[in-house]
Order: structure tokens, then C-alpha cells, then sequence
């Protein structure tokens, strides 16, 4: 199945400039798990996710690295960690780069970079325009549907049984053994 018969369309979206508050508030108000964070000209530069939210922390409530594992972190990784951590708006919290798909993406392939990569969501993009987001509810609910299906086809225990065994006494090596 292709993800553009998965994905959500239209897609809220933010700002780089986006006071972190405004997101979060955004993020609950359309009960979505992460926002793709757009340029002016529309092109995707970020993604903002509850998982960003949770690396944030408000200021004195962050947790002292240890002295000797100082000595193994360099100085502008320290620095981008703190940013990251103290930040207020979503340009400073938010993941980049963004592993993206188009709506021509096999569900499989989208599912696999999902997996591959540890996230939970998707932007869509055609000709440098997020046109949609795919994320594990979307493709639970897309199995949930197919799954629904089958447990409503009019198949029942004897009609399957009987098909295999006609399908068995077909085959030239069954010989007597159904007998």
C-alpha cells in the first residue's frame, strides 16, 4: 500500500520561530505527537515531537554530568545539549535533519525507516512540500481496517477445511493419505 493512503492530510505545521509553549499547546489542541517545522518558504527544516519536549527542561532542573565524563564530551556538543535543553522556541528543541518519504513510498519501505531510525512519524513531501504525515497510528489503523475485514468474511472452519483437503487430493503425491 502506498502512504498516501495512509498519511494525514492537511498537516498542522509550525514555525522555526514558534515559541515552544505555542507548539505544545498546538500539539495537544490537534492531539498530534509531533509538528514538521517549516521554513518561509514552506520547505521542511525540523520536526518537533513530544520527544523533544521531554529532553527539554526548565532552567536548574537539568541533571549534572559527571565531572570525569565531561573529560569525553567535547565542549560544542556540551553547548548544543544545554540549547537544546534551555530553549524557547522550536527552532532551538526541534530534530533536524528529518527523514522524510513521498506519497509514492511503499508502506513497507516507510515502516522499515521508521524502524530503522526509532521514530514514530513520518513527514510526507512532494516537490519540497510536506504534503501529509504518516505515524504508527496510521498504519494501525490502516491494519486495524484490514484486519477488520477478514473477521467479517463469511469464510467459515468447514469451507476452509474442505478447500484444503480438495486442494491436498489434488496434488499427484497425496496418494491415500487423506483416507
Amino acid at each position: 500500500m502506498l502512504i498516501r493512503f495512509l498519511m494525514t492530510s492537511p498537516v498542522t505545521t509550525v514555525a522555526p520561530s514558534t515559541p515552544l509553549i505555542d507548539a505544545a499547546k498546538l500539539m495537544l489542541e490537534r492531539r498530534v505527537g509531533g509538528l514538521p517545522v517549516l521554513d518561509d518558504h514552506g520547505r521542511l527544516v525540523g520536526i518537533i515531537t513530544e520527544s523533544d519536549f521531554l529532553r527539554w527542561g526548565e532552567p536548574g532542573t537539568e541533571k549534572a554530568r559527571s565531572r570525569w565524563l565531561s573529560f569525553f564530551v567535547n565542549v560544542g556538543k556540551m553547548a548544543e545539549e544545554y540549547v537544546r535543553s534551555h530553549g524557547r522556541k522550536v527552532e532551538e528543541v526541534m530534530s533536524s535533519p528529518v527523514e522524510t518519504v513521498s506519497p509514492d513510498t511503499d508502506s513497507v519501505a516507510a515502516a522499515s525507516i521508521m524502524e530503522k531510525h526509532a521514530i514514530k512519524r513520518l513527514p510526507v513531501v512532494a516537490d519540497e512540500k510536506v504534503v501529509g504525515i504518516v505515524s504508527r497510528s496510521d498504519f494501525m489503523r490502516a491494519l486495524a481496517n484490514a484486519m477488520s475485514e477478514v473477521a467479517l468474511a463469511p469464510d467459515d472452519d468447514a469451507r476452509i477445511e474442505s478447500a484444503i483437503v480438495d486442494e491436498i487430493a489434488a496434488q499427484r503425491w497425496s496418494g491415500n493419505i487423506l483416507d
